[in-house]
């Protein structure tokens, strides 16, 4: 059975949306977008950051690297807890406040002399940043109900300008002042304004606590399907970004900085798509655009993946390396804005349903890519674009269960 969602809602009639709709937003839907851009810098601070971070706390690179496993575990706690704290508080004051002490923890990281210290801030940023990925999302869903999917699409647009804009700032302070301090002072500051519009806007409604009447009609097994969807799209989305830098080395002989920027076309091209997705989604339903992005996503790692098995030269070729990158970004675009907004349009969302949203989101991301390294050492570079494959595979079977589930709980 479908539940209208009882949060505010929109002026416009159902369907016209528009993306002009999205100037002049409300201070709390603009707070909401600050959420992700925030996550965004803190997401993509990591990597640049950890040069400078195994310098201050005297270890080598491999083993700062730990704070990658540290900030991903607090995530999936944050995801837990951000999820059921949604459901008993208010949830623009409790998004606000974790901005501000996401603000503070991050001002303090490039000073923290001792490894031990760097993993428990990073473990607590995980713990900020998970409580805020479901906040932002799951507010958002509550404010616009059936209606969210042209605002998923600009909220995650959002994390792309952060997680772009964090590593300027952190490579311009380093390259002022030769350390990292300035950077992430800078992307402590950008959050101020997001906590500032959130405090002072008024939180959505949250939806009644699931009922045992509400698990008896089958919301327990959409959900699960939801989170194994973010699942598998987080890990190939994860997998794609992190490993496409050495396939390109090693099976194309790219140079690093030629790999490097075949990597950034891939990433522009998921945020870029993002953004492009933003009118198209207030047309088109989200089971459409996740269906359609899909099929993309099995087909560009398919157009490298299988004749470099069966040993077809053309899959060798750089142009077909460069169009299956920004392709494949361009096909996860929407996915996961778009799954959002189909939760939102077929189920009672509640922070304690959508923390699990993020728990599968999590495990993906942390999952698939090492089990993918595992796979590439011991088979080689063709395991990069299989897995892929494969991966997206299970996405499409995982989101037609999906879609027969809630059209059959709908009817």
């Amino acid at each position: 059975m479908r539940t209208a969602h009882p949060g505010p809602v929109s002026n416009n009639p159902p369907g016209t949306v528009l993306p002009s709709s999205l100037r002049g937003l409300p201070g709390a839907t603009a707070g909401y977008f600050w959420t992700l851009f925030a996550l965004g810098m803190v997401v993509a601070s990591i990597g640049p950051s950890l040069p400078g971070l195994a310098a201050g706390t005297g270890v080598t690179l491999g083993a700062v690297s730990v704070v990658f496993a540290g900030y991903r575990g607090g995530y999936m706690i944050g995801s837990v807890a951000g999820g059921a704290l949604l459901d008993r508080l208010p949830g623009n004051p409790l998004m606000a406040g974790v901005l501000l002490a996401m603000a503070v923890v991050l001002a303090f990281v490039p000073g923290v002399p001792d490894l031990a210290l760097l993993v428990a801030a990073f473990v607590t940023l995980g713990v900020l940043a998970g409580a805020l990925e479901v906040g932002g999302n799951t507010l958002l869903l509550w404010r616009y109900g059936d209606r969210s999917g042209p605002y998923m699409g600009a909220l995650h647009f959002a994390f792309g300008i952060g997680a772009i804009l964090s590593p300027l700032l952190i490579g311009r302070a380093v390259q002022l002042t030769g350390a990292l301090a300035g950077g992430y002072l800078a992307a402590a500051a950008l959050m101020l304004p997001g906590a500032l519009l959130l405090v002072k806007s008024r939180s959505p409604r949250s939806p009644e606590p699931e009922t045992a009447q509400d698990r008896a009609q089958g919301v327990i097994l959409p959900t699960l399907l939801i989170a194994l969807l973010l699942l598998l799209y987080v890990g190939a989305e994860s997998s794609f970004g992190g490993w496409v830098y050495t396939y390109a080395v090693r099976s194309f002989e790219f140079a690093p900085e030629r790999a490097s920027q075949l990597t950034a076309v891939f990433w522009a091209a998921l945020t870029g798509g993002r953004l492009l997705a933003v009118p198209v989604a207030s047309r088109v339903r989200p089971e459409r655009l996740l269906s359609g992005s899909v099929v993309g996503c099995i087909v560009m790692p398919a157009v490298l993946g299988i004749p470099a098995v069966l040993g077809i030269p053309a899959a060798h070729s750089p142009l077909v390396l460069w169009l299956v990158a920004g392709g494949t970004g361009l096909s996860m675009a929407t996915i996961f804005p778009s799954t959002m907004a189909l939760a939102g349009s077929r189920l009672r969302v509640t922070g304690s349903s959508s923390r699990w949203f993020f728990v599968g989101a999590g495990a993906g991301g942390m999952s698939i890519p090492w089990l993918l390294g595992n796979l590439l050492e011991r088979f080689g570079t063709a395991t990069i674009p299989l897995t892929i494959l494969v991966t997206a595979g299970a996405m499409a079977l995982t989101l037609a269960a999906l879609l027969a589930v809630t059209r059959s709980a709908a009817e």
